[in-house]
């Protein structure tokens, strides 16, 4: 069975990695196996300038592979970013989910989950992902009190109570 893919999407620092981050870990625990995929709009980086990895990263060597005793990271470069079909391929068969963080708007349509801090927050998305209904809204925990979502139901992720209902909602989808 393919896995689902799911896009995790709001604006900047709404607390997307965070959701990710702790949605993972609670289907993990659910004995789910998780992937993920980190889009950016800028130049990313794992490593930090100075160390050996961002060091070798500089050359001209394509591709490079750290190897410890305790994991191995394959680095390969690419002068255009990779399309949504050659990303899954690097992805284990044994997956049940997909979270694609940051999962641009250009590519196909799959299932979304809203970060938001504000009204204006969960229109912008609604117009830039052409009115596709979101399966779950969550409430960024940056959100200021006196902005209260219009929007019918939405979850807090902050909440241990609202992450399992998220968590549920999730593990439906998959079946």
């Amino acid at each position: 069975m393919k896995p689902l893919l799911i896009g995790i999407v709001g604006n900047r620092n709404t607390g997307k990695t965070t959701f990710t981050l702790k949605i993972s870990q609670s289907l993990g625990d659910r004995r789910k196996r998780i992937s993920v995929i980190k889009f950016s709009s800028s130049h990313y980086s794992l490593d930090p300038e100075g160390k050996d990895s961002s060091l070798y990263r500089n050359t001209n060597a394509n591709p490079i592979i750290f190897a410890s005793p305790f994991e191995t990271v394959t680095y390969e470069k690419r002068t255009e970013r990779s399309s949504l079909q050659n990303l899954l391929k690097l992805i284990p068969e044994t997956t049940d989910l997909i979270l694609c963080e940051s999962y641009p708007a250009m590519l196909p349509q799959i299932p979304l989950i809203f970060i938001v801090k504000s009204q204006q927050d969960f229109e912008e998305l609604y117009q830039r992902y052409n009115y596709q209904e979101p399966i779950l809204i969550i409430k960024s925990p940056l959100i200021q009190k006196e902005k209260l979502l219009q929007v019918a139901d939405y979850f807090s992720f902050d909440e241990k109570e609202d992450l399992t209902k998220i968590s549920q909602i999730i593990l439906d989808l998959c079946s």
